[in-house]
C-alpha cells in the first residue's frame, strides 16, 4: 500500500505543480477544533483536503505566497524605518547634550570638585557618629531625615541620562503598517470564524465555554506511527463541524461581493492614467490662463472669452472614430498593409465574418422590439 500511494503521489505532483505548497499549507487550514499541543488548528486534517483539492484552488496558494511576500516586504521596511528613526534620534539628543552642556554655568564644574568631596565625606562621618549618639525612641525622626536627605541628593544630581525616543515617536508610517499587520492578523475569513467571534461579543458564549466546546474526541489523535496515505485519507472524514449562523453568512456573502466589485488591475491602472491626463490639463489650462490675464492689451470681455474657450476645448469630449469595415475580397484579398483608399480606422474582414455581424445586430435590434427571436 505504501508503494502505491507513493506512485500515486508522483503522478499528482506530475499533474499539479503546486502540489508541495498544498501539502506546506496544510499546516494553516481553518480551525476544527484544539489539537494536542493545546493550540488552535486543523489536527492536521488539511492535508487531505489538500491533496483532494482540484484546479480551482490554485489562486488561493498563488495569492497567499503574494501575501507572504507583501509581509516580508513590509517588515523589511518597517526595520529599516525603526533603524532610521533611532539613528535619527541619538544625533539630535547628542547634538542636544552638547548644547546643554556648551552654557556658561558647567563650564566651572570640575573646579574644587576634590574638596566638596571631602568635605561630604567629613560632614556624612559627623551625621553618622551624631545619628548613633541618638536615643532609639528618636528612630521614626532619623528614618523621615534620612528620606529627606535622599530626595534631596536626587534632586541635586546634575547627572542626566540619554533615552531614545518611543516607537510611536518615529515615523508615523510604522503605526499604519502595525495597523495593516494587526488588521491582516485578526481578519475574519470563514463564515465559522465570524459565528465564533460574534458569539463572544454578544456574550452568548465565554472564553473557557469555547475552549471546552472545541476539544473533542479527535483532537488528541495519535498518527504516530501510521502510514501516510491512512493519515491523508483519515483526515477527509475526521473534521469536526463548527456551527454557522444565517447572519454571519449573509455577512461574509457581502464582504465578498464588495470584494468582488472592486475594479482589476489593468482597470484602477487606466482610471489612474486618465485622472492623471486630466490633471496635466488642467494645470496646462491654469498656465495659459494666468498668461491670458497678465496680457493688458486684451480686454475683460476678451480674457474671459479666451479662457472660457480654452476650458470648452479642454473638456469637450473627442468622438470616437468610426472603424471602417474592409471586405478581404477581389483586390483587397491578401493584401498587406493599408488598403487603398481606406481612411482612419479600419478592419479586414471576410464575407463570412460581415454576414454573421450584420445577423447579430439584426437578432439584437428584433430583441429591443419584442420580435421573433
Amino acid at each position: 500500500m505504501d508503494v502505491m500511494y507513493s506512485e500515486f503521489v508522483e503522478r499528482k505532483r506530475e499533474r499539479d505543480s503546486k502540489y508541495d505548497i498544498k501539502k506546506k499549507r496544510a499546516a494553516e487550514d481553518e480551525f476544527h477544533g484544539f489539537g494536542d499541543d493545546g493550540n488552535a488548528s486543523g489536527d492536521g486534517s488539511g492535508s487531505g483536503s489538500n491533496v483532494e483539492s482540484d484546479a480551482g484552488s490554485d489562486s488561493d496558494s498563488a495569492e497567499s505566497g503574494d501575501d507572504e511576500d507583501i509581509r516580508s516586504m513590509m517588515q523589511a521596511a518597517k526595520e529599516s524605518k525603526k533603524q532610521k528613526a533611532q539613528a535619527k534620534n541619538s544625533v539630535v539628543l547628542a547634538g542636544r547634550a552638547a548644547m546643554w552642556f556648551d552654557q556658561p554655568v558647567f563650564k566651572d564644574v570640575g573646579v574644587g570638585l576634590d574638596d566638596v568631596t571631602d568635605d561630604e565625606s567629613n560632614s556624612s562621618a559627623m551625621d553618622i557618629d551624631s545619628e548613633s549618639e541618638m536615643p532609639i525612641a528618636d528612630g521614626r525622626k532619623r528614618k523621615h531625615q534620612a528620606v529627606d536627605d535622599a530626595g534631596s541628593e536626587i534632586d541635586s544630581d546634575d547627572s542626566f541620562e540619554v533615552t531614545l525616543g518611543d516607537e510611536d515617536d518615529g515615523d508615523p508610517n510604522d503605526v499604519e503598517l502595525k495597523d495593516e499587520e494587526r488588521q491582516a492578523d485578526f481578519d475574519l475569513a470563514t463564515p465559522e470564524a465570524m459565528t465564533m467571534v460574534r458569539d463572544l461579543v454578544n456574550r452568548k458564549t465565554t472564553k473557557d465555554g469555547l475552549i471546552d466546546k472545541h476539544f473533542n474526541r479527535r483532537a488528541f489523535n495519535e498518527t504516530e506511527g501510521l502510514p501516510e496515505w491512512f493519515v491523508d485519507d483519515e483526515s477527509l472524514h475526521s473534521k469536526t463541524s463548527l456551527p454557522v449562523s444565517k447572519e454571519a453568512v449573509r455577512m461574509m456573502r457581502e464582504k465578498l461581493k464588495a470584494l468582488d466589485a472592486r475594479p482589476i488591475k489593468k482597470v484602477a491602472e487606466a482610471m489612474a492614467r486618465k485622472k492623471m491626463r486630466a490633471a496635466k490639463n488642467i494645470a496646462k489650462i491654469h498656465k495659459k490662463a494666468e498668461s491670458v490675464i497678465a496680457n493688458d492689451e486684451m480686454t475683460e470681455a476678451e480674457k474671459a472669452r479666451s479662457i472660457n474657450r480654452m476650458v470648452n476645448r479642454a473638456t469637450k469630449a473627442k468622438p470616437k472614430e468610426k472603424v471602417t469595415l474592409v471586405v478581404a475580397r477581389n483586390g483587397n484579398r491578401g493584401v498587406q498593409g493599408r488598403p487603398k483608399g481606406v481612411k482612419g480606422r479600419y478592419r479586414m474582414v471576410d464575407p463570412r465574418m460581415k454576414a454573421d455581424l450584420r445577423a447579430v445586430k439584426a437578432r439584437e435590434k428584433r430583441k429591443k422590439k419584442g420580435g421573433r427571436k
